[in-house]
C-alpha cells in the first residue's frame, strides 16, 4: 500500500514511459476506505504539448479533477508519453 500522509489520504504516482503502449490497469488499494470525495490530479501529453509550445501556465500546470464515488479499487488507463 502507498504510504498516507498524516490526514489519511493515499498518494500513488505512476509514470508510463512507454512511447506507444496505454496500460489499462487495475490498481487496489487494500485497507483504505477512501471519503465521499476525491481530488485527483494528473499531467500528461495535455500539459506536455502546452509545455512545448509556451501557452499559459495554466495550460502547462498539473490537471485537477474531482470524483464523487471514490472507491479502493479502480480501473484507469495510464497514456503512453510521447
Amino acid at each position: 500500500m502507498p504510504p498516507a500522509v498524516p490526514t489519511g489520504a493515499v498518494s500513488l504516482l505512476v509514470i508510463n514511459r512507454d512511447t506507444q503502449t496505454n496500460f489499462n490497469s487495475e490498481i487496489v488499494v487494500n485497507g483504505f476506505t477512501p471519503d465521499p470525495t476525491a481530488t485527483l490530479r494528473s499531467y500528461g501529453i495535455p500539459q506536455d504539448e502546452a509545455a512545448r509550445t509556451n501557452a499559459t501556465p495554466a495550460a502547462q500546470d498539473i490537471a485537477t479533477n474531482t470524483s464523487s464515488a471514490p472507491v479502493a479499487r479502480f480501473r484507469i488507463i495510464f497514456r503512453h508519453s510521447r
